[in-house]
């Protein structure tokens, strides 16, 4: 959904906005946004950060639910939009002075590779960051400004946020939060119209808040272990900050274990795997020219693995 085409529904009040979902609740698939509902959110994030920014920056597909709620935002805030053609390295300039920008960990992790763009985020009024883990260290001067967010479109993007001196997301005061039976966290809200939703998103829950320990779809059952792949790639990336992007953990079928852990990467990475209690349980490596990368710019695991001819487990 192109800008013109939103500010004019939305000025014609147009009551229900069609988006497709990521995959988090389940299968894929189109679901309709509420205008009320919208405002709500958008209200919400305004209250958690304080203050009003000066301007919206926006790098993020405005078809996906990132970029499309800071358009809302934008209209609710009553500020100026600049939206920008999303990709993985965007082009900053001094619009992004007291703005709010949203950015995936991906672009954010290209743009802290510049010196130009990483003074320009050092400008801006808050930093959202959503779509995935971050695996790299991020500035004193950037991350004070930065919020990592949980969220998805069902949920009308983030319900929780999470400062970087911690690993644990704080929910906003109006949402409620529980796990069912295998651990993966469950919304109640506003937005879900007091029902729980569910996730894949296995969690470990503390002091209020849930550390994302993976989803459940990548748990790796191996010789009676339930291993997160999330947890162990977490682990490679605090001794190798520079593979951030290039590997991943996946699993194969195993006539004994009944699925091992195979490390994924490009040829010709090298890592340092320290013999840490849950890395020792990746049983093979594999090397490939590239990795498949989905339309979030998260690795596509599957496509990953079946690209390099591996038996999915």
């Amino acid at each position: 959904m192109n800008e013109a085409n939103f500010k004019k529904d939305w000025e014609q009040g147009v009551e229900r906005f069609l988006l497709q979902t990521s995959g988090s609740t389940g299968a894929p698939k189109t679901i309709a946004l509420e205008r009320a509902k919208l405002i709500w959110s958008a209200e919400q994030t305004l209250t958690f950060l304080s203050s009003k920014p000066k301007r919206m920056y926006v790098c993020l597909p405005t078809h996906k639910v990132g970029g499309f709620m800071q358009m809302v935002r934008a209209l609710v805030w009553n500020i100026p939009l600049y939206i920008k053609t999303p990709e993985a390295k965007p082009v900053l300039d001094m619009d992004v002075k007291e703005a709010c920008i949203s950015l995936t960990p991906h672009q954010l992790y290209h743009c802290l590779q510049s010196e130009k763009t990483m003074h320009a985020l050092s400008q801006a009024h808050s930093i959202l960051i959503g779509g995935g883990s971050l695996g790299f260290e991020v500035p004193d001067v950037i991350s004070s400004k930065l919020f990592h967010t949980y969220g998805m479109t069902e949920t009308y993007s983030h319900i929780a946020y999470r400062r970087l001196d911690s690993d644990y997301f704080y929910p906003l005061a109006t949402v409620d939060l529980d796990v069912n039976e295998e651990s993966c966290l469950k919304i109640k809200c506003a937005l879900t119209e007091g029902k729980w939703l569910q996730t894949s998103d296995v969690v470990a829950f503390k002091n209020g808040g849930f550390k994302i320990l993976g989803r459940n779809d990548h748990v790796i059952n191996s010789g009676g272990l339930k291993l997160h792949p999330e947890v162990m790639e977490a682990e490679i990336l605090a001794d190798n900050p520079y593979a951030y992007h290039s590997f991943f953990i996946g699993s194969i079928k195993d006539s004994v274990l009944g699925e091992k852990g195979v490390l994924v990467k490009k040829r010709g990475l090298e890592l340092s795997l320290s013999p840490s209690s849950n890395l020792k349980y990746i049983k093979m490596t594999v090397e490939v020219d590239c990795l498949q990368f989905t339309a979030t710019e998260k690795i596509d695991r599957r496509r990953s693995m079946k690209e390099a001819g591996l038996d999915l487990a």
